[in-house]
């Protein structure tokens, strides 16, 4: 079943991965969420010809109960969940079913990373690749269970594959936003461990990150999540009392509340350094201000100076023109022009 919420952009392609299979003796149920957007009208072109298909609209439900909907309608053996935005690998469900047989009940698959345009991203060194890396380090080397208990290497719904059976045993999916899928998938490997694998080699899904994915928002909520699932796989499977879960937990808050107060101590440090940084910063600017202010006021009474003395100047050089213009006027100059000639 595929659970849609405002994929538009991707749902076509989650069906044609599913309606494509190897194995083509399925039935397929998708549920529109509530989508603001084309996501059901775009479902629906993509299953009009195909009488293995159905498409059910429904107001906004959440995740959880739009998969345990679609469960409760499924009525083959196996029951698989893609979301629409992640697709198959053509012989997911025929790869799956082989290796199953009378084994086991809940089998995962490794998986590729793609990007929002469907390509492969291969580089070892991006965030979520290494991360996943480390949680198949862990399974290889402690096995599946454990690997699961370390870290959620499923990494969505989307690699869930089981007996239907199996929802009478443990029950649905329960009401959580960021660890839906890596509860679900806890519960079902620690009911019967022996009916839990993961086939860390195959990677017979594509899960596709394109930056409005549940897993890259709201990180506190999604740690505060993880602890409230893991505090109950503690007392539900485990036997841990709930008066050493609370210790725990309130540890966990001693623990919180003096790294917020370490932290906040080191941004009070850190602001009231640069605080005084900037306060000798402002000093120097001021010092440097100040010399150049009086750097200019005394180039402005130079200039000044400069300016009276060729005043004078000026002054002197007019009084002699106005003292040789007399001269040249008077009776004297005239009488004596022709001895000047001589």
């Amino acid at each position: 079943m595929i659970p849609a919420y405002r994929h538009q952009a991707f749902i076509a392609e989650a069906i044609d991965s599913v309606l494509r299979q190897s194995f083509d003796d399925l039935e397929l149920i998708v549920i529109d969420d509530g989508s603001p957007d084309d996501t059901a009208a775009v479902a629906e072109r993509a299953l009009a010809h195909d009488p293995r298909a159905r498409l059910l609209r429904q107001d906004n439900a959440g995740s959880h109960a739009t998969i345990n909907r679609g469960l409760s309608m499924a009525r083959g053996e196996w029951v698989a969940i893609l979301n629409s935005d992640d697709r198959y690998h053509p012989d997911r469900l025929e790869r799956l079913l082989a290796v199953a047989g009378e084994a086991y009940d809940f089998l995962v698959s490794d998986l590729r990373l793609i990007d929002q345009d469907g390509g492969v991203v291969s580089d070892p060194g991006h965030w979520f690749n290494t991360m996943i890396e480390g949680f198949r380090q862990y399974a290889r080397a402690d096995g599946p269970v454990a690997g699961l208990l370390y870290g959620n290497y499923t990494a969505s719904t989307s690699n869930f594959f089981f007996r239907r059976a199996l929802l009478d045993r443990i029950g649905g999916l329960r009401e959580y936003r960021y660890v839906v899928d890596w509860e679900f998938a806890l519960r079902a490997a620690l009911e019967a461990p022996e009916r839990f694998t993961y086939l860390i080699d195959e990677p017979l899904f594509d899960y596709r990150l394109h930056g409005a994915n549940t897993i890259l928002s709201g990180a506190l909520r999604g740690g505060a999540e993880i602890k409230r699932m893991q505090r109950g796989i503690l007392r539900e499977r485990f036997g841990v009392p709930r008066a050493l879960l609370a210790a725990m937990h309130r540890n966990h808050r001693h623990l919180r509340r003096h790294w917020r107060e370490l932290g906040e101590q080191r941004v009070e440090r850190f602001v009231r350094d640069r605080e005084a940084d900037v306060a000798l910063l402002r000093d120097a600017l001021d010092l440097e201000s100040s010399t150049r202010q009086q750097e200019v006021a005394l180039l402005k009474a130079k200039l000044a100076e400069r300016e009276t003395a060729l005043a004078a100047r000026e002054a002197d050089l007019a009084a002699h023109k106005a003292e040789l213009a007399a001269i040249h006027a008077s009776r004297s100059w005239r009488y004596t022009r022709i001895l000047r000639k001589k």
